[in-house]
């Protein structure tokens, strides 16, 4: 558990990677899924699509040409003039992406049906074909017409009297296109819900009419005929193929809608992890952090790893940061410059070719205008980007998209900033950021002169048509570069760690040798192969290692000296003491022989008593030291302690002026695995040492209490003697060590060897003139 708390970052950031990883797939297969259908619902919602911006325009030119006088001028057979009228001033610009016809009919007039190869009344034709296939667009007498051709239709009608004073009506049909030209209308002239722009740009779509295509959009490239893979006998059909993810719908006989997607790459599928390992590793460290019982604030100084690790990662995010901020700069700069080349090429593409057109005229003047607004829109459709043309005063001349100035969106005045960048600083090319309602867009401007060199006018190409392209690649190069930062940051705290593990995993271990290190025994050697700064640490490690075992061999040595020096001069003074009698005595009794005392007798007997007592303490100070030495051959059995300890009190039993009383727990048995003797010897010396304690004065009492727990046999000497007095209590079981007068201070040091030879433990409690209380714990043997 120690563990893996000391790794428990480390163990969150694989647990982090396994749970976003895991989060990632499950996600991804919800996102296809989800995709699936998309696919289907945008499948039958363009298989009968309607366009709502041509709708919105139709209501606001329904009521133009009903009030244009102009229109009954032109009203003269063949009419000719009729649709290049109306292509000239009110179907312009948006209406490039349909194709527009004009019918003039009257009462005898008939129309003649190149598919049935025969001639029908106009009237009738037209009033049959809206009644059964005609959808009224609010507001307005236009009709979508639903033909079920793949391409969208739309009918007006219109009711004049022409210059013969005649009724006529006058039919308008516009068709989308059979290949749409792509993007190039501001979204912002639409119903963002509406439009067909608007669109996740990522999808695809195709219509098939009869099996052959009529119509398409996206980047996906159709074939001109229906794909081999369709099912023709379901509904849908989910297919595989280019890289895309195709859903076709069929919507009757052999008319289908395809719908297209691109099928997720690998980085389309890792895209989501980096946020979700965030979120995971936040997530999990807040929960660490608020798990642990202390959560106050610790200031401490970080170890030497974690000095590594922060080192490590604020350098690597540091570089990451430098390295990430350089690359947007120069990825914005160069997205910039290829808008600004782009837009140049265009300008001098469109600017050779309108001054070719202008000649050698002086200024833009009124007989241009129809025709400069046509060439506008031809060029527009060729470079893909609307065009406006300015006089000298900064006023619109021309335009490819009228309808943005119609509506008012922009102001028919060029914009200040560039009018005088071009008049007065007499710039030959102008980039500018502007704005057509809430969305941004560049703008660039570049003088426009006559073949002759004349500057006549002023050149501006709106980049609104593509804009949506360069905010998707800045918003694609953002996201794409956050993974790959994300992606970095985790492997930069793998690389910390692992790194951070490898430089300190020596140290820990020196650490360790360092730990284990005792005096007196063999310590173990670090084996590192390097020749680093840290190879040179554990070669000197081991060198000292060397010099301590010399040094702990003459330390012991000197301790032996000292110690044998020491028990030398106790044995001396020890046999010292009763030598001193026995010399007296002996002289005392060569006296009396010598003068011929009558008490001879009596005095030998005296004298010969004391040599023999004397000689006994002898005898016991050899014994007493021996025992010290060299303990006797343990013989270690399983014993009963309340028999052991019945069989000492017995021992004690007539001794006057002394009770000893004997506690034991409820248990049957107490076993412990012992030396019986050497156990019953302790215990004795013990009980000794506390009568020894008790003043003459005072009826002595020793209690024995025996009792167990699980583990642990517990046993407890405790008399009511003088107790032990707090000074000398620490030195209480060393050798040499006695609070008696007599004696040599080794009977405790005795017990004590004798308690931790079985494993055990020894000590006391003592207060001063009360008692003193000697435990004894001993293990229980292991249940079998």
């Amino acid at each position: 558990m120690d563990k893996i708390r000391e790794y428990e970052f480390t163990f969150l950031l694989v647990i982090s990677i396994a749970g976003a990883s895991y989060v990632n797939i499950y996600a991804q297969d919800l996102i296809q899924g989800k995709r699936n259908k998309v696919m289907d619902l945008w499948a039958v919602k363009l298989s009968s699509e309607r366009d709502s911006g041509a709708e919105i325009f139709l209501t606001e030119l329904d009521n133009k040409l009903r009030q244009d006088t102009v229109i009954q001028s032109h009203l003269l057979p063949p009419y000719k003039t009729l649709g290049t009228y109306f292509q000239n001033n009110y179907f312009t610009g948006f209406w490039r992406n349909y194709n527009m016809q004009i019918t003039v009919c009257s009462q005898k007039d008939s129309v003649y049906i190149t598919d049935e190869k025969r001639h029908y009344p106009c009237l009738d034709f037209f009033d049959t074909l809206r009644k059964t296939k005609g959808v009224l667009v609010p507001g307005s007498n236009f009709y979508f017409m639903d033909r079920v051709n793949g391409r969208i239709s739309y009918m007006g009608q219109l009711d004049f009297i022409n210059s013969m004073n005649i009724p006529v009506k006058i039919f308008i049909e516009l068709n989308s296109k059979v290949i749409p030209e792509g993007k190039g209308y501001p979204e912002l002239l639409l119903d963002v819900h509406a439009s067909r722009e608007s669109q996740d740009a990522d999808f695809s779509y195709a219509k098939y009419f009869d099996g052959v295509l009529v119509d398409r959009g996206g980047d996906y490239q159709y074939g001109m005929a229906l794909p081999s893979d369709i099912n023709m006998k379901e509904e849908y059909t989910f297919f595989s193929k280019n890289s895309y993810r195709h859903c076709a719908y069929n919507r009757n006989g052999n008319n289908y809608v395809i719908v297209s997607y691109p099928e997720m790459n690998i980085y389309d599928r890792i895209s989501t992890f980096p946020y979700l390992f965030l979120l995971f590793y936040l997530i999990g460290s807040l929960m660490l952090i608020f798990s642990r019982k202390d959560l106050r604030i610790r200031i401490r100084k970080p170890d030497f790893r974690e000095k590594i690790q922060l080192t490590l990662i604020l350098s690597l995010l540091g570089i990451l940061i430098i390295i990430g901020l350089g690359l947007m700069l120069y990825n914005s700069r160069k997205l910039l410059n290829s808008v600004k080349g782009n837009l140049n090429e265009k300008l001098m593409s469109v600017s050779s070719e309108l001054s070719m057109r202008i000649g050698h005229e002086t200024e833009l003047n009124a007989p241009m205008l129809d025709f400069m607004n046509e060439q506008l829109i031809v060029l527009s459709d060729i470079i893909r980007s609307d065009i406006n043309l300015y006089d000298l005063n900064g006023n619109l001349f021309a335009t490819s998209r009228s309808e943005i100035y119609d509506r008012g969106l922009l102001s028919r005045r060029m914009n200040p900033v560039a009018m005088k960048a071009l008049k007065p600083e007499h710039k030959t090319l102008f980039l500018h950021n502007e704005n057509l309602g809430k969305m941004n867009f560049f703008s660039a401007y570049s003088p426009i002169y006559n073949q002759n060199s004349q500057l006549v006018g002023y050149l501006n190409l709106p980049y609104f048509t593509r804009q949506d392209d360069f905010e998707k690649q800045v918003s694609d190069f953002i996201v794409a570069f956050s993974n790959l930062y994300i992606l970095l940051i985790i492997i930069s705290l793998m690389v910390a760690l692992i790194i951070s593990h490898k430089l300190t995993a020596p140290l820990l271990q020196i650490e360790n040798y360092l730990k284990g290190i005792r005096l007196g025994k063999a310590n173990a050697k670090i084996e590192y192969l390097g020749e680093d700064e840290i190879g040179r640490l554990a070669k000197e490690y081991n060198k000292k290692v060397d010099e301590l075992a010399e040094s702990a061999e003459l330390l012991a040595r000197s301790e032996r000296e000292s110690a044998w020096q020491e028990m030398a001069r106790q044995v001396a003074h020890e046999i010292n003491n009763p030598l001193t009698p026995m010399k007296l005595s002996i002289q005392y009794l060569q006296r009396i022989k010598e003068q011929n005392s009558e008490n001879f007798d009596k005095y030998f007997y005296r004298v010969s008593r004391t040599l023999v007592e004397q000689i006994d303490a002898l005898s016991l100070i050899a014994s007493s030291f021996s025992d010290f030495a060299r303990m006797p051959r343990i013989n270690v059995a399983l014993i009963d302690l309340k028999e052991l300890l019945g069989e000492v009190v017995i021992l004690f039993e007539n001794i006057n002026n002394l009770s000893v009383l004997l506690t034991v727990s409820r248990e049957v048995q107490i076993k412990v695995m012992a030396d019986k003797d050497q156990l019953g010897r302790a215990i004795i010396n013990l009980i000794k040492n506390g009568m020894q304690a008790i003043p003459r004065e005072r009826e002595g009492i020793i209690k024995i209490n025996l009792n167990k727990d699980k583990n642990w046999a517990y046993l407890s000497i405790t008399d009511n003697g003088t107790g032990i007095p707090m000074e000398l209590q620490d030195k209480l079981f060393e050798p040499n060590f006695t609070t008696k007068s007599s004696g040599m201070g080794l009977g405790l040091a005795i017990a004590k060897k004798i308690v931790e030879n079985f494993k055990g433990e020894i000590w006391f409690q003592s207060t001063f003139d009360i008692e003193t209380t000697f435990f004894i714990k001993l293990p229980l043997p292991e249940p079998t």
